[in-house]
């Protein structure tokens, strides 16, 4: 029986009470149908979309951030695109997201306010919030290397997917989140973003630019 873990954490992929029978289904087409695009994450809670951002440009950024990060993280003989974890964490690391951390400076970076102008992406929230939208400034950046605890397990139903490069989730803001820990020598980097309907009022919180001790 496979297993794979969340926080440590056992979780039996045969376990119907954590996992649904089967992946999620690929929403993509149903971004020409905008009321049907919405209907299924007010279903199920999120909405997976395969393909949504080029491939290229987020290998790019993956090898932008990791280039600036300290070479120890990186395995020897490998790219800052590969991004391998070396199996040492830089001595003298800040919490990740704080003062100090790449990422901390990383998202105030123009190379990701580019990277997030995505034509791509904004379409994909102004055909879910029915309307043109606006981007908040708090944009979260992550990485996971293996070893990392990657989130909570708050015995929820899981749903999952096989993610690639350009792949894109949409989700409820209720909806709880929690991804498994990482088993890959490869590090893996994501990026949350919410957007608001344009004219409408947005939580305060969400308008500064993130880091990584701000509390939520």
């Amino acid at each position: 029986m496979p297993f794979v873990s969340s926080q440590g954490l056992p979780l039996g992929l045969c376990d119907r009470t954590l996992f649904v029978p089967g992946p999620l289904r690929d929403s993509g087409h149903l971004l020409g149908r905008p009321e049907r695009a919405r209907e299924r994450p007010a279903a199920e809670g999120c909405l997976y979309l395969r393909g949504v951002l080029d491939r290229t440009e987020v290998l790019r950024l993956r090898e932008a951030y990791f280039a600036v990060c300290d070479p120890v993280l990186l395995a020897p003989g490998t790219t800052p695109r590969e991004g391998v974890f070396s199996g040492r964490v830089p001595p003298g690391l800040p919490p990740h997201g704080v003062p100090g951390h790449p990422a901390y400076a990383f998202v105030r970076s123009e190379t990701f306010r580019r990277f997030l102008a995505s034509p791509a992406l904004t379409a994909v929230a102004d055909a879910l919030l029915g309307g043109p939208s606006v981007m908040l400034p708090r944009r979260v950046l992550r990485h996971f290397h293996r070893g990392a605890r990657a989130a909570r397990a708050l015995g929820r139903r899981r749903l999952w997917a096989d993610y690639a490069a350009g792949d894109v989730t949409a989700h409820l803001p209720h909806i709880v989140r929690a991804s498994l820990d990482n088993r890959t020598p490869a590090m893996r980097l994501s990026v949350d973003v919410r957007f608001v309907r344009r004219g409408d009022r947005a939580d305060p919180r969400r308008l500064r630019d993130w880091s990584g001790d701000d509390g939520f």
